[in-house]
């Protein structure tokens, strides 16, 4: 029986924050299926659905603007936190949220990861996500995983959770807030 669940670790700092350089690309919560071209996967109906939620809610898409980063500059090889995560045929990008955004809550879809692997539909609830938070906590940033709101991090401290735990994040403070994300599968 698959529960959901929010491990909670810490690695090792192994970059200067300021050394690394990202080409961000501006995303949003909203739109993410293009209608020419659904990439039928099963994250596709996922997807609309949480959409849909984001509406019914009354979440204006320019409020969960947040970028991406596949193609970094890094001063750290990353096979070294690799290494110290669990599992097998890792990738990995990085996010950034930005003052006054969010990302709404959500379930992670893995669509790219999925995709590019061949994951089957019934491995998929073998996919696991990580993050690492790069920099130390600041005000105003938060993420939350089911009932548990975490803030004060440090850099280093990293979360790896469940493919079935509803999430979010929001940044009500100035500073951006970043994180490593790497998925992976267990066996």
């Amino acid at each position: 029986m698959i529960t959901n669940y929010l491990t909670k670790s810490k690695i090792p700092v192994i970059w200067d924050y300021h050394q690394i350089e990202f080409a961000w690309t501006e995303l949003y919560s909203y739109d993410q299926v293009n209608p020419e071209d659904p990439w039928d996967s099963p994250a596709t109906q996922l997807k609309l659905e949480q959409e849909a939620l984001y509406n019914s809610w009354g979440i204006e898409k320019a409020c969960t603007k947040h970028y991406q980063s596949y193609v970094t500059r890094l001063d750290f090889d990353p096979r070294d936190i690799f290494d110290q995560l669990p599992g097998h045929t890792h990738n990995y990008n990085f996010l950034k949220l930005g003052a006054g955004r969010i990302l709404p809550w959500h379930l992670d879809t893995y669509t790219y990861y999925i995709h590019t692997n061949n994951v089957p539909p019934e491995d998929i609830h073998k996919v696991r996500r990580s993050i690492v938070l790069m920099q130390d906590w600041a005000n105003g940033q938060i993420l939350q995983f089911d009932d548990q709101v975490i803030s004060h991090w440090s850099a280093g401290d990293t979360l790896t959770w469940s493919h079935n735990l509803w999430h979010g994040a929001g940044n009500f403070g100035h500073n951006d807030l970043v994180v490593m994300i790497i998925n992976y599968q267990i066996v």
